[in-house]
């Protein structure tokens, strides 16, 4: 089940997104402060072009998924799964995110963007049936080594018509 997040679901965001699991896939892999994590939270609540979700399965929350509108109906989502979530719930929640990105906000596209080095999510986003469209090569530094990003995209035709198989 998706659902907005609240502030009660601040603390246990905060440390997700700051564990080493979840932070170091990230393009900020800095910690997070408290406050830098209030401050994101306002913006998203006060926003019309940001959307955020806790998934849960069974009372249990694993995951939170974004949303940030960067154009007329064109999205670019962000997830993580809890460090402790088991096996098959990042599928279940991208999957339960991508109806909610092409019904709930009518999505024409839903872009993602993974750092080269991450195989996982890059295998993951494939899976889930997003198209490779592009690679910035060097557009990304980390430990003074760039890397590439991979752009990807998955519209609303492939949507509907892998819901259709």
């Amino acid at each position: 089940m998706l659902r907005p997040i609240s502030y009660e679901d601040l603390e246990v965001i905060l440390h997700w997104r700051n564990s080493d699991k979840v932070r170091l896939n990230m393009m900020n892999q800095e910690l997070i402060t408290r406050q830098e994590h209030h401050n994101w939270f306002e913006k998203v609540i006060n926003s019309d072009s940001l959307e955020a979700l806790i998934y849960s399965e069974k009372d249990s929350n694993l995951g939170v998924i974004s949303f940030k509108e960067i154009q007329n109906r064109e999205y670019e989502w962000g997830f993580y799964t809890s460090p402790e979530s088991p096996i098959g719930v990042g599928t279940r929640m991208c999957n339960e995110g991508l109806t909610f990105g092409f019904e709930h906000l009518d999505a024409r596209v839903i872009f993602g963007n993974v750092i080269a080095y991450n195989k996982k999510s890059i295998d993951f986003h494939l899976k889930l049936g997003f198209i490779k469209k592009s690679v910035d090569e060097d557009a990304f530094e980390r430990d003074n080594k760039l890397y590439g990003i991979f752009n990807f995209e998955f519209t609303r035709e492939s949507w509907i018509n892998k819901k259709l198989r």
